[in-house]
């Protein structure tokens, strides 16, 4: 809400807030629900139009039935009014690429093109200056997300979970609590995270780094050292993405691995 309250709008002028619904690097769920709450209220209050546009890059295809966050969360009507947009990306769950704006104005019965999508048509540089994607990608993207919402497709995303689930008992019994810093040696899980995108915290950069490439060169494990500005410093981590098709075996194998190498560093 302050930095709402800091932002000047300009006479007919609004505000857009950009957020991610389940962020990348860290793994956490996005407090939607609070920022929605903020950005109806802070738009009242200041008599101007304020809008989240959401990146459901990393949520679109695992959270909500595959749908993403918003899904997921199962806004009110009141939350969902505080959202111009969403973006989701083909090019994860979807196993292909490209993207799509969600105009959430013209959603619902009586929908259509708004201001927002006539504008983007004619004033978004990448997609004027882009060739539209051909048939045969438009058919495999049909395809793709029908799998995606198919029974076959939630079997998978339990059983990401379920692998989710395992990565974190293994790091909990190797690291101890699990906190930033507050692990074995300085390293540990970021509890925080109910996610597929988890994380083995190290001390600093220097030591993120060369565990990253013991684990990829002895280990055969195909993950890497994240460190600032990419995150806070303090926060550098080893990223590790969990797969449906991951077994509990190579799980604990990558634990195992990691816990042994960070003896010798």
């Amino acid at each position: 809400g302050r930095v709402i309250d800091e932002v000047e709008v300009g006479d007919g002028g609004g505000i857009i807030v950009p957020v991610e619904g389940y962020y990348s690097m860290s793994g956490t769920v996005s407090p939607l629900e609070d920022i929605l709450e903020v950005v109806v209220e802070k738009g009242a209050e200041r008599g101007c139009p304020i809008g989240v546009v959401l990146d459901e890059a990393h949520s679109s295809g695992v959270w909500g039935g595959g749908l993403g966050m918003v899904a997921e969360l199962g806004l009110s009507e009141r939350q969902l009014s505080g959202i111009l947009a969403s973006v989701h990306t083909f090019g994860k769950a979807y196993g292909s690429h490209g993207a799509v704006v969600v105009d959430y104005a013209g959603l619902g019965e009586g929908g259509g093109p708004t201001a927002m999508i006539d504008y983007l048509i004619n004033y978004a540089r990448p997609l004027i200056y882009s060739t539209s994607l051909p048939p045969n990608h438009l058919m495999e993207l049909r395809r793709n997300i029908e799998f995606v919402y198919s029974e076959e497709g939630e079997r998978r995303r339990r059983k990401l979970f379920e692998n989710v689930t395992h990565f974190k008992q293994c790091m909990k019994g190797a690291f101890g609590n699990g906190l930033v810093g507050g692990g074995v040696g300085g390293f540990g899980d970021e509890v925080s995270t109910p996610g597929p995108i988890q994380s083995i915290l190290a001390p600093d950069s220097k030591t993120c780094i060369e565990l990253a490439r013991r684990m990829r060169e002895e280990g055969g494990f195909d993950v890497f050292a994240i460190r600032p500005p990419t995150v806070p410093e303090g926060e550098e981590r080893i990223r590790v993405v969990m797969h449906y098709h991951n077994s509990f075996e190579e799980i604990e194998g990558l634990v195992e691995k990691a816990r042994g190498y960070t003896e010798d560093l």
